[in-house]
């Protein structure tokens, strides 16, 4: 693999572009109450057109230059993991499940490079997050995101969590690493990242007990300074601390299957979209911003679909649904609702799930 982590694509064009946001963000939501949902389901193996027998566990990505991306972890070829993780182009839209991979020798090609004391053997990186851009739109030609660092011994031990740098053009998508061990605080901000065009990343991270999400937000400029001494983090009110110490709560939920928070130019605000864990692992769920403001606060939870859940009798084998993402960017901005396309795993990884999700 390139050293800075080039992927090349087999064929790939430009499926969408956007104009140049404004930095202006209207912060008065058009919603109010129950939100109307529609759910069409495409309910099988999305895997790339060009390599055969591959499937994804986890993952998320977004639009970026005008291409739409999606980075998954633990990629396997015929159920053998090749690649800690793997990118594709989605270029159709419309048949979201037909995946478009980056490839060595007929194989998945690992998307994201190693680091110091790193390695293929016994680590891990899992891009388990949405990228975002500095504008939010979908000509942006530069994204980041966190994504978790672990060793591979038994589930995987969690270790730091990295800054990665994405970039695409009609050749490939490019992933860089500017900083290795970005986050190593208790909290590892890197469930869910997003940006509204204010000039800020804004970044979340869930709770201990996945029911309760913190945010905190850097301004665009300072996202690759490894001191993150330019961090705030919410801390109550309409206040933000310099001390991560001091961060409280933003929203209550279900968080532990995953999810995203981010911006709706249809709603004039915040949405965060997560599939649950545990009682409620196999349903996603909606929450929106009463305010406009990425700290909420937010209504209660709002059920959209309950996925299939095949339970097994063997202990500790249900094949259950998990590490849900949404890519809000995927579809242009409508006039009558924000359409949302979904992802999510089945069965340990085997099944990678999508479906198209449309609020009104």
């Amino acid at each position: 693999m390139l050293a800075s982590g080039t992927l090349v694509a087999v064929c790939a064009a430009a499926f969408f572009s956007g104009s140049s946001s404004a930095l202006a963000v209207k912060r008065t939501p058009t919603v109010t109450g129950s939100l109307s949902i529609s759910f069409s389901s495409w309910a099988g193996d999305a895997t790339p057109t060009n390599i055969v027998d591959v499937t994804g566990d986890g993952g998320g990505g977004g639009v970026l230059n005008g291409y739409n991306v999606i980075v998954t972890s633990d990629t396997c070829n015929k159920g053998t993991i090749v690649a800690s993780n793997a990118a594709y182009y989605v270029p159709d839209t419309s048949n979201p499940l037909a995946w478009e991979g980056f490839e060595s020798n007929g194989q998945s090609k690992a998307a994201v490079p190693w680091m110091s004391g790193e390695n293929a053997e016994g680590w891990d990186i899992w891009p388990n997050n949405a990228l975002s851009t500095q504008y939010n739109d979908a000509s942006d030609s530069v994204g980041y995101a966190i994504y978790a660092v672990a060793t591979r011994a038994g589930t995987g031990t969690y270790q730091y969590s990295t800054l990665a740098k994405l970039t695409a053009d009609d050749t490939g998508l490019t992933i860089t690493r500017p900083v290795q061990k970005y986050i190593t605080s208790k909290l590892r901000w890197n469930w869910s990242t997003a940006s509204n065009g204010d000039g800020f990343l804004h970044v979340f991270a869930v709770g201990s007990s996945e029911d309760v999400l913190y945010e905190a937000k850097v301004p665009w400029d300072d996202i690759e300074d490894p001191s993150r001494s330019s961090w705030s983090y919410f801390s109550g009110g309409d206040s933000y601390s310099d001390s991560e110490a001091d961060a409280v709560p933003m929203a209550t939920g279900y968080y532990g299957g995953n999810g995203d928070a981010f911006w709706s130019d249809y709603f004039h605000t915040w949405l965060i979209v997560a599939m649950g864990s545990g009682d409620s692992c196999d349903c996603v769920y909606v929450q929106y911003s009463t305010t406009g403001n990425s700290y909420g606060p937010y209504t209660d939870t709002q059920q959209i679909v309950a996925t299939d859940w095949d339970p097994v009798d063997e202990p500790g084998k249900d094949r259950c649904n998990y590490s849900y993402h949404s890519y809000p960017k995927f579809y242009p901005a409508s006039t009558t609702s924000h359409k949302l396309l979904a992802s999510w795993s089945y069965a340990y990884g085997s099944v990678y799930k999508m479906g198209i999700i449309t609020l009104s």
